[in-house]
């Protein structure tokens, strides 16, 4: 099997490790309220809105919020000696089956229509 790499998927990548490395800073400074209100600015301003744009559909910014904090949830029990218990193997189907439902589910109550 061969592996092309394509410019989309190169740059799919660094944003998938920026948006990495910025929920684990944003996890390790909650504890200090400047710190998280910055993290929380750079969400709002910088990840959000593209992940919104590049999820579509609606309540876009809603489900790019969700993705965050299942991702900010992940990594702080990654890190507690309870993960070393989880067998890592058996939560990823579950992750996935989350994160599927959050790209394909509006958040909100039916909109009246």
């Amino acid at each position: 099997m061969r592996l092309v790499l394509t410019a989309a998927s190169v740059e799919a990548r660094r944003a998938h490790e920026r948006i990495s490395d910025l929920v684990l800073v944003a996890v390790r400074s909650a504890s200090d309220p400047t710190a998280r209100g910055l993290i929380c600015d750079i969400f709002e301003r910088r990840v959000i809105p593209p992940l919104a744009c590049a999820l579509g559909g609606e309540e876009a910014e809603d489900r790019a919020r969700l993705l965050l904090v299942l991702a900010a949830g992940v990594e702080v029990v990654r890190d507690t000696p309870a993960a070393a218990e989880i067998h890592r193997d058996a939560m990823r189907p579950l992750i996935v089956r989350i994160v599927r439902e959050i790209l394909s589910t509006p958040v909100g109550p039916p909109r009246k229509g």
